[in-house]
């Protein structure tokens, strides 16, 4: 079975999501890529406060040799300027655990 890793930056307001998603989801912080163990074919997605996070985080996961695919999360409507030109899903900063989830099947 596949588990989906589900990346945030560290310290970031996105934890509070990712870490309340149902049991197929793993959520780690950035500061695990390194040395968290992981399958080839394990999902990964990266999952950040548009608002409240720094664009470096998207960057990091932008270098990766695979792409890592980015949410962002806003309250706005339209994503702060300065973010890396990359495949964003938007979601609002009010969105469920269960909202993600769906967003990430």
């Amino acid at each position: 079975m596949h588990r989906q890793l589900v990346w945030f930056p560290d310290g970031s307001p996105a934890a509070v999501l990712a870490q309340a998603l149902p049991a197929e989801f793993e959520a780690h912080s950035l500061s695990e890529i390194e040395s968290l163990r992981r399958r080839a074919d394990d999902p990964e997605v990266l999952v950040v406060d548009l608002e409240a996070d720094s664009p470096d985080a998207v960057r990091a996961a932008l270098a990766r040799p695979r792409l890592v695919p980015v949410v962002g999360l806003l309250s706005g409507a339209e994503a702060p300027r300065g973010w890396p030109a990359t495949r964003y899903s938007y979601l609002p900063k009010s969105a469920t655990p269960f909202v993600l989830a769906t967003t990430l099947k």
